[in-house]
């Protein structure tokens, strides 16, 4: 229930981008982020705010660098582990264990008292945070150590001893080997010689046996005897009592751990609230992030900076406007000529929507919106092909899609009916219009080019400022490259958004089209076409119904 929906608006807004700069660093965590939850519960978003905020707080009030690599490290140092009881556990879940209680631990040392109360951030398990650091002086270390049972320091040091001899009567053997036919054994449980080696004494000897290898070699391996055979006899039952009196020792702690599993994953959700909350906090100032405010019904975004553009402009050298835009009805026509930035404020709108619901801050001056059930996409996306439909067949399918599914919901059109003709196009978008205009629970966005969409009483029709055209003239050079032409438009370009009064005539199609080195002879020729269709439609204006209703 708490789920929103979101379809391409994902995809489309390009979000990925920047939530991987708010990725926390625990791998409990990382998996929670990696979920992409959009939340609709309000509660639970107002929640992840509130912790975002504490965090913040925290940080400013403790800017301490050498604290905050602590916290960074043993959060990094957090690693999996079993989630449900085990009669026994491996060693090396044993080890995890230890890892990450240890490291928790160290996280709880680190952070305020006040980060500690919100985050239920406080250590557990500590019976068996105990006895697990008993099997190593750090948190990268564990064994079974001697203290975990009182017959294993004896049952070890017998070990050691019987090794000892072992190793001692093998040297004997070996070095009277070697004293007698001149062959190096080290310890080793053979050698292969050359033929030539092989003499009478060597075959007739009781210290070795004999093997052959190929035409040319023999296996020389020394022979077992009694003192030999009964120390490795001892040594293996040895292990025997180490290896059953160990298992004893993993039951016992696994016993102590299953006990304590339900502290232990309290600590890994304290965790993943805590990390989460501290990865966005930790970019707040660099970003200006804010919180969104979830009180309005009218969605209202001040100095938005969608964060993909805005990179990808700096890495270009271009200047990039920040987005404001107040959705004043629930129904909105946005115009805009091609590369006018129409896409663009549809992306960032869903950009915001998604991250503040998403739970994250925002980067903008401020951002009020309200909770949506849905949040969906209506348009083309990158590289994407659908087998066996044309393009308004796809855009078709994928409007149907929405409207049978979304009741309560932001729904955004970029250049919808686009791949039929004009006059269709315009008829049909407008009869889209209508339909969600009457639709209160859904607030709906159009970015198009077409003009000629009827004007309804109760819909919001904004424009994209566009070209300043003078400006653009004025500084036109007919020699420019590409790249400056490109840069030249950006720079006479305005993206801000303004009402719409359907009196703008200006086609900054034709210009872009003049500044990149169009034949002029054909940019008069189309001009000269759209002033006498506005002549026409302007002597016809009178004759039309209003569509008001």
């Amino acid at each position: 229930k708490e789920v929103c929906m979101h379809d391409d608006a994902w995809s489309f807004s390009q979000i990925d981008t920047f939530l991987q700069k708010l990725t926390p660093l625990s791998v409990w965590a990382k998996d929670e982020h990696a979920k992409c939850i959009v939340y609709t519960d309000r509660k639970k978003l107002e929640t992840l705010y509130d912790d975002i905020d504490a965090v913040f707080a925290s940080l400013e009030a403790s800017p301490s660098s050498i604290a905050q690599d602590r916290i960074s490290y043993h959060l990094k140092r957090l690693p999996r582990i079993p989630l449900t009881e085990k009669d026994t556990y491996e060693i090396i879940e044993l080890f995890q264990f230890k890892k990450f209680l240890t490291n928790f631990r160290a996280i709880c040392h680190e952070i305020t008292p006040d980060i500690a109360e919100r985050f239920a951030l406080k250590p557990v398990a500590r019976e068996a945070t105990a006895l697990l650091e008993q099997g190593g002086s750090d948190a990268e270390t564990f064994f079974l150590a001697d203290s975990y049972h009182p017959s294993l320091p004896e049952i070890r040091k017998r070990i050691v001893i019987v090794q000892e001899l072992i190793s001692k009567a093998k040297h004997t053997r070996d070095e009277t080997i070697l004293e007698q036919f001149d062959i190096a054994l080290n310890e080793r449980e053979f050698v292969i010689v050359d033929t030539s080696h092989v003499t009478e004494n060597l075959t007739a000897s009781p210290l070795v046996n004999l093997e052959p290898y190929d035409d040319n070699h023999f296996i020389v391996k020394p022979s077992l005897n009694a003192e030999l055979i009964k120390l490795e006899q001892e040594l293996e039952k040895l292990r025997n009592q180490e290896q059953l009196v160990e298992q004893e020792v993993i039951t016992e702690l696994s016993k102590v751990i299953n006990t304590s599993l339900t502290e232990i994953h309290r600590a890994i959700e304290a965790i993943i609230r805590y990390d989460r909350a501290r990865a966005c906090a930790l970019f707040i100032t660099s970003y200006k992030l804010t919180r969104p405010c979830l009180s309005s019904n009218c969605l209202t975004l001040h100095d938005g900076r969608y964060i993909p553009c805005e990179e990808e402009c700096t890495a270009l050298g271009l200047a990039y406007t920040p987005l404001t835009i107040s959705l004043q009805k629930n129904t909105t026509v946005l115009f805009g000529s091609n590369m006018g930035g129409k896409t663009v404020a549809l992306k960032t709108l869903l950009f915001f929507q998604l991250l503040a619901q998403c739970g994250f801050f925002v980067p903008a001056r401020s951002f009020e919106t309200r909770v949506y059930k849905h949040i969906r996409y209506v348009g083309e996306l990158y590289g994407e092909r659908l087998t066996g439909l044309s393009g308004f067949g796809f855009e078709i399918w994928r409007f149907n899609s929405v409207w049978s599914q979304v009741d309560d919901g932001l729904i955004a059109f970029d250049e919808f009916a686009r791949t039929t003709g004009s006059h269709e196009a315009e008829a049909l978008l407008s009869a889209v219009v209508d339909a969600y205009r009457k639709k209160p629970a859904i607030t709906s966005i159009f970015a198009t080019h077409f003009r000629g969409i009827e004007r309804y009483t109760d819909v919001y029709y904004i424009k994209m400022k566009g070209l300043n055209h003078e400006q653009a003239v004025a500084c036109l050079d007919e020699h420019a490259p590409l790249k400056d032409r490109l840069m030249s438009i950006n720079q006479h370009m305005c993206y801000a958004v303004c009402p719409d009064t359907g009196s703008d005539i200006q086609s900054d199609a034709l210009a872009i089209a003049d500044m990149l080195g169009a034949d002029s002879t054909i940019i008069r020729a189309a001009q000269t076409i759209i002033q006498k269709r506005n002549t026409l439609t302007n002597k016809n204006a009178g004759k039309l119904p209003c569509a008001s209703s």
